[in-house]
């Protein structure tokens, strides 16, 4: 039986190759989740599924390639050098996880309480017969001298 070559894209990379490779995933991913997190306290929205999809893709290509460590061969194992260079990319990529985490979790707490707010608005107590009628008459035409209370219109601070 002949082993037909494997296509280049499947073959096995050497030590040093695989390392570049996932350094630089990794610092892409770095970026992006420091953007991300930029993003969020920015409030910019518009943002984030396109960077939301490109973590994706990178972190599914820093699993595939990590992976591949454990698969080096004997004869090709990574030097100190290698081994502090991913050790460093680990470092920046683990403190920009972090910094990412933070933001999201604030974000979502920022979400939850305007869904709360928005939510005790919405069934909160309302002022009955406080309207106008089809003549344009207010309350005190109907003989209440005690100045009506209009219900409160439901306003969202942009700040929160």
């Amino acid at each position: 039986m002949n082993a037909r070559p494997l296509p280049a894209a499947l073959a096995p990379i050497g030590a040093a190759d695989l390392v570049e490779q996932l350094c630089a995933v990794m610092t892409a991913l770095t970026e992006a989740m420091t953007t991300e997190a930029e993003a969020l306290r920015q409030r910019r929205r518009d943002l984030l599924p396109e960077l939301e999809r490109h973590k994706r893709m990178l972190a599914g290509s820093y699993e595939m390639l990590a992976g591949g460590l454990g698969r080096l061969p004997p004869e090709d194992p990574l030097t100190p050098a290698q081994r502090d260079r991913l050790a460093q990319a680990g470092l920046a990529m683990e403190h920009a996880l972090v910094d990412n985490l933070s933001a999201v979790r604030a974000a979502k707490e920022v979400n939850e309480r305007l869904i709360g707010m928005l939510t005790e608005a919405a069934i909160g107590e309302r002022p009955v017969g406080t309207g106008y009628n089809a003549k344009g008459n207010g309350p005190a035409a109907y003989g209440s001298r005690k100045m009506a209370v209009n219900p409160m219109p439901m306003t969202l601070n942009q700040r929160c």
